[in-house]
């Protein structure tokens, strides 16, 4: 149900906003329907540039923001549907997309390197470099049958090769 939920508002904040440039004023059909028992709300905000969400530990959602280079947690302490705290989690990251959790381990694609966070807060460890130009996204992605720990990456839109980083 928190995955639904999840994704329903990822697809809320995506769909806010006026029609882009060329598509002309919005029709008396666009709004967004969920099914019942399902609703619409803000889950937080005044986050600039968000461009991919992940439920990390605890069930914080752990979101991506490349322009800035960061990665944000967003906790829900009282369970009240809204955000009550904005952390950064890391900065300084060269265009981060891609987050995936290995237990408390998280993993961050950037445009060029994939980086292991350790839960103990030590420095981050490069696990891969990826060849640069073409897409700037990466997203991360675990072997289904977790037979392996390290992760996948490739870029969000292609569903070609994907680069096999190498294990830590």
């Amino acid at each position: 149900m928190r995955h639904s939920a999840l994704l329903v508002a990822v697809i809320a904040v995506a769909c806010k906003g006026t029609p882009a440039a060329g598509q002309g004023q919005p029709r008396s059909d666009d709004v967004l329907r969920v099914p019942p028992g399902f609703k619409i709300a803000v889950f937080a905000e005044n986050l600039q540039g968000v461009r991919y969400l992940t439920l990390g530990p605890g069930n914080a959602v752990y979101a991506s923001q490349p322009g800035s280079g960061r990665i944000v947690k967003l906790t829900d302490a009282n369970h009240d549907g809204v955000v009550d705290s904005v952390v950064t989690i890391a900065s300084g990251l060269k265009g981060p997309f891609g987050i995936a959790f290995g237990g408390d381990t998280m993993y961050v694609a950037e445009e060029q390197d994939v980086k292991r966070f350790d839960p103990n807060g030590v420095a981050p460890v490069t696990l891969a470099r990826l060849p640069g130009g073409g897409h700037s996204t990466r997203t991360i992605i675990f072997d289904p049958t977790a037979r392996c720990t390290w992760p996948w990456v490739r870029p969000a839109t292609s569903a070609t090769s994907a680069t096999r980083c190498a294990p830590p």
